[in-house]
């Protein structure tokens, strides 16, 4: 997800994994106790994005807060938007050059 100031906001799930170390519970155990989908869970193995559903439903089985398995933080976007926008408008300047030349000689041949 990225923010209007041109920062990504990022999740780390590492808090969820080191509780359920802690608990001695596998992912498995927890997929079936919150009665979550393996696909769910193999998103939080990837720090992506899941439901709110989902967060709840393991913080019941858990018997713990959201703030207890996941973390947000921002991470700066780097500046390659902006320059894959200058080598766009530079890649339009020439198309328009060459299409400029051809429209001459297609004049200078036809008339």
């Amino acid at each position: 997800m990225v923010n209007r100031e041109g920062f990504i906001i990022a999740i780390s799930y590492n808090k969820l994994w080191k509780m359920l170390i802690d608990k001695g519970m596998s992912k498995t155990e927890v997929i079936r106790k919150a009665g979550i989908s393996t696909n769910a869970m193999a998103h939080l193995g990837k720090n992506e994005d899941v439901r709110i559903a989902v967060l709840v439903k393991i913080c019941v089985a858990l018997d713990c807060t959201m703030n207890d398995i996941w973390r947000s933080y921002l991470i700066k976007r780097r500046r390659t938007a902006m320059v894959d926008t200058k080598k766009e408008q530079e890649r339009d300047e020439l198309h328009r050059a060459i299409w400029a030349i051809a429209d001459e000689l297609r004049g200078a041949v036809d008339g």
